[in-house]
């Protein structure tokens, strides 16, 4: 079954591809299935008694939520999420797969504009995305914090190898 193991993961996948389907045609970009009631209130709540100075979002999208005025939204990007979906356009097989993603991006690029200048700060984590998020947000300071770790600052202690051992945080 495409989708998934089982049926119910099947009905999930359908779905999924239809509301992309619904997102694409109507013009909202997908990311507005984020975006709850639920959570809005939580945020509400939680700043209503002690309003945050800095408010940490880990994708530009996430701004879609209110946060109180004083606050400054700094995003940390991981990715340029449109440009990932052009690319996918561009190494799908296939007319219809290659349509479906180049018009999923396009719908995700305005987005992800605007959520980017509603920041005031955005983190890129390449130089070629920091070249995206500037021409998508100009007026939004945009940060480049590569990954990785400092070799020189953090040496691995001799004698404290674990084989078969890997550790990922991220």
């Amino acid at each position: 079954m495409p989708g998934g193991c089982c049926r119910g993961c099947s009905e999930r996948w359908l779905e999924e591809v239809l509301r992309v389907c619904l997102y694409i045609l109507t013009g909202w970009g997908w990311v507005r299935h984020w975006h709850t009631k639920r959570v809005q209130a939580a945020i509400d709540r939680l700043c209503a008694d002690s309003p945050p100075d800095i408010v940490h979002i880990t994708n530009p999208l996430i701004r879609m939520y209110r946060f109180p005025p004083s606050a400054r939204v700094v995003a940390d990007a991981h990715n340029v999420e449109y440009d990932n979906l052009l690319r996918v356009s561009q190494e799908s097989r296939g007319f219809v797969r290659k349509l479906f993603f180049r018009a999923f991006a396009w719908r995700l690029k305005h987005e992800e504009a605007l959520s980017c200048q509603r920041c005031d700060v955005v983190m890129a984590v390449s130089e070629r995305d920091r070249s995206f998020f500037r021409r998508m947000a100009p007026a939004t300071q945009i940060a480049l914090v590569p990954n990785g770790v400092d070799l020189s600052e953090f040496v691995p202690m001799p004698g404290r190898r674990r084989p078969n051992s890997l550790l990922f945080v991220g």
